[in-house]
């Protein structure tokens, strides 16, 4: 694809904005409760490791793609093979973040309107931004960070300020063992949001400082993992645990109470805006890479058609395969970090590796 470049500040963005994408609004850690920060800090951790491993299969050879380096490693037929998987892997996770975000805009501020026309009027603006190339995405990208980052700063603030909030919810620390927290961490929220920095595999090599790959995107995870750190506490202390487990979108619950003066509230308008900004951009990265490594992998040339395709089936996936929301929630927290998360972003990664360092020593010997 032509005008896929992008700098260290605008990798910076777009892994933070990935990373905390649909995570914020969901809170995938609230299965521990109270401890849901423990959860988060621990996920953070694992995750940093991950992408080190992820870095590393990168800078084995960093002017190529995941697709080239699967087929160098397993050959043309079996590495193109586990390649196309990858490709299905990033329009299902399209797909679904997709879902996320048409629930949330359909349950707040247009409820008369059809599911399927909020995806579409969605995908249709993707399709559009993935034409135009990835260089003014991720210039686009930088700002919005910017803008996000003020409005996220603001909501937090502004929460923390109500009358509702207090750190006593958060005790007593580690009430029901480590148990809970741990069994939140892996795989849900190892796997989601942080081992999703794999799709980035698909993307590197259009990275114009690999030496400074592993650095630059180590701080925009430490950068995610803060704020949903932050995030989750705030929302335990405004919303108390049983309601935080309880909510569909603890954030929204949280921002609710937001009343200062009279004069702020009924912020969830504000919070929706942000969490649209932030799942367009995570929807637009992994449309970059499914259709990056469908060029790559059947040796096309860059084509509106083969975009346009790809943005079709993430659409209709998005509508399709799950009949409701509670369903959709449910596998996508309980079965997608086990059958899908732990083979893509650990398994494949660690064989690979594996393999390309045996590869490096036979060609040394």
């Amino acid at each position: 694809m032509l005008n896929m470049k992008f700098n260290s500040e605008q990798f910076f963005s777009l892994m933070a904005i990935y990373l905390i994408g649909s995570a914020v609004a969901i809170d995938p850690a609230k299965d521990a409760g109270r401890d849901s920060w423990i959860a988060i800090l621990i996920s953070l951790l694992i995750g940093l490791i991950l992408f080190r491993l992820y870095m590393e299969i990168y800078t084995n050879n960093p002017s190529i793609s995941l697709i080239n380096c699967l087929q160098k490693a397993w050959g043309k037929y079996l590495g193109g093979l586990i390649g196309l998987l990858y490709i299905v892997y990033c329009i299902y996770i399209a797909s679904r973040v997709l879902r996320d975000f048409a629930e949330l805009i359909l349950i707040i501020a247009l409820d008369s309107t059809s599911l399927f026309t909020i995806s579409i009027l969605m995908m249709f603006l993707m399709i559009y931004t993935v034409m135009k190339g990835f260089t003014s995405f991720a210039r686009t990208v930088w700002i919005c960070f910017l803008l996000c980052g003020f409005f996220v700063f603001i909501l937090l603030l502004t929460q923390i300020l109500t009358q509702f909030f207090t750190l006593s919810h958060l005790k007593p620390v580690l009430d029901h063992g480590w148990k809970p927290v741990l069994r939140s961490v892996f795989p849900t929220t190892v796997t989601f949001p942080f081992g999703e920095s794999v799709i980035f595999l698909l993307l590197m090599h259009h990275f114009e400082r690999p030496n400074k790959a592993k650095k630059i995107g180590s701080i925009g995870m430490i950068y995610a993992g803060i704020l949903l750190t932050i995030s989750a506490i705030v929302h335990v202390a405004n919303l108390g645990e049983i309601i935080f487990k309880a909510s569909t979108y603890p954030v929204l619950s949280s921002v609710s109470l937001i009343n200062i003066g009279d004069f702020f509230t009924r912020l969830e308008s504000l919070a929706v805006v942000v969490f649209v900004i932030l799942g367009f951009i995570k929807i637009s990265i992994l449309f970059f890479g499914a259709v990056e490594g469908t060029m790559l992998l059947f040796q096309l040339k860059e084509n509106w058609i083969i975009t346009f395709l790809i943005g079709i089936i993430i659409l209709f996936l998005s509508v399709l395969t799950t009949v409701s929301y509670a369903q959709h929630v449910h596998i996508g927290l309980d079965l997608v970090p086990k059958y899908l998360h732990i083979p893509f972003q650990i398994i494949l990664p660690i064989i690979l590796f594996i393999t390309l360092k045996i590869q490096k020593k036979l060609s040394l010997s």
